[in-house]
C-alpha cells in the first residue's frame, strides 16, 4: 500500500497494490485523534480529497475487517 503525492496541497492517493478492496475501508483522523473522514475502498486507488483540511498532519488509518492494516503520516501543507 502507497499513498501519494506526500506532502500534499489538495489531495492524496491511496493505492492498496494487491489487497483486495473488498472488506478495505479508510479512517482519517488529526493528531488530536478526532475522525476527520471515513469511507470504504472501492477500488485499487481511491482519492482523498484534503483541500478543504488546514495545513497540519493527519493520520490515514487503512483497515480490513475493522482490523488496522497500516497507519500513514500524510502532511498537509
Amino acid at each position: 500500500m502507497t499513498v501519494y503525492p506526500n506532502p500534499t496541497k489538495a489531495l492524496v492517493n491511496l493505492k492498496i497494490g494487491n489487497h483486495s478492496a473488498d472488506n478495505l475501508q479508510y479512517q482519517l483522523f488529526d493528531l488530536k485523534g478526532r475522525q476527520i473522514q471515513s469511507q470504504k475502498i472501492q477500488q485499487s486507488e481511491t482519492p482523498i480529497q484534503l483541500e478543504n483540511l488546514a495545513a497540519a498532519i493527519y493520520l490515514l488509518n487503512v483497515l480490513e475487517e475493522n482490523k488496522l492494516v497500516k497507519t500513514f503520516k500524510i502532511i498537509k501543507n
